[in-house]
């Protein structure tokens, strides 16, 4: 199973299922179950399924979804050129990380981080 890299606080949104939407620079076409790494880790802490993926194209589009991202009303700013949301559902955290090596140049996913 491919894991997906996230900082905390986030990670932490996500496993609660306080966090449906993460925000990405670039689409995903990978659908179903993954592993949720933590970064700084080494270690996988859950899984949450990727469900749907889709562009936001307007400032409308975004500001409907921000709650589901957990965003503050006060940031405002969008870092990316172009914006897409990967719809997560049917989060589990672990009662114990499962450790993982990270091999060089994996920064966003990790392939067979569980097996």
């Amino acid at each position: 199973m491919d894991g997906l890299i996230i900082k905390a606080p986030y990670i932490n949104w996500i496993l609660k299922g306080e966090k449906t939407i993460e925000l990405r620079g670039f689409n995903t076409k990978k659908r179903g179950k993954i592993a949720l790494i933590e970064s700084g880790t080494g270690c996988v802490v859950g899984t949450v399924e990727i469900t749907n993926a889709f562009e936001i194209a307007t400032r409308s589009q975004y500001e409907k979804l921000r709650l589901r991202h957990c965003v503050r009303a006060e940031r405002k700013d969008i870092r990316y050129k172009r914006l897409w949301a990967w719809e997560l559902k049917k989060q589990e955290m672990f009662e114990e990380p499962i450790p993982y090596e990270q091999q060089k140049g994996q920064e966003v996913w990790v392939k067979d981080a569980l097996r």
